[in-house]
């Protein structure tokens, strides 16, 4: 389904679904095909890459290749926001990662899909919650949700409070 189609009526917010799944066991069909397809794994591999490689050009494949899935894998529910905006970012992983390495690479991914300059600069203020995803629990995942600070005034704050909720039930 295109982005256009996944976005509902605009009310000055934009939230973002980037849904992966847990590791499949080793030599099946199933982990080759996840291996190459799965936008919360070659979001670990675009991390990993650009903080471990030692030519540019490898770091730069992974990176397309994420940015490539998050755009087709990312179910949108609004439309594009007009800065200055206030964004609230849930990384859930199955391993512990870096934090910086991660805003990095789901900024650059979003910035044309949830803000209407299709620039990061407009984001003035970025509050990242993450967790752990187990296989008895959450699946890997990126959820985002973006508020113009002009026009939303209140539901910025709401958007940080539930963040926080979720936090401290996933601790």
């Amino acid at each position: 389904m295109a982005l256009a189609e996944q976005r509902g009526a605009s009310n000055n917010m934009i939230r973002l679904l980037l849904q992966g799944s847990h590791t499949p066991k080793k030599g099946t069909k199933e982990r080759a095909i996840w291996e190459k397809t799965d936008p919360i794994r070659l979001l670990r591999k675009c991390m990993t890459n650009k903080m471990r490689s030692t030519h540019w050009r490898s770091a730069h494949k992974s990176k397309k290749e994420f940015m490539e899935s998050f755009k087709a894998n990312a179910l949108v529910k609004g439309d594009p926001v007009k800065g200055p905006a206030v964004m609230v970012l849930g990384v859930c992983l199955a391993r512990e990662a870096d934090v910086d390495a991660t805003i990095k690479s789901i900024l650059d991914a979003a910035q044309g899909i949830v803000l209407e300059s299709g620039d990061d600069k407009d984001i003035h203020a970025l509050f990242v919650t993450k967790s752990k995803a187990t296989r008895d629990g959450m699946s890997p995942h990126v959820v985002m949700a973006v508020e113009s600070i002009e026009t939303g005034g209140d539901a910025c704050h709401a958007m940080i409070h539930e963040a926080l909720l979720v936090v401290r039930k996933s601790a």
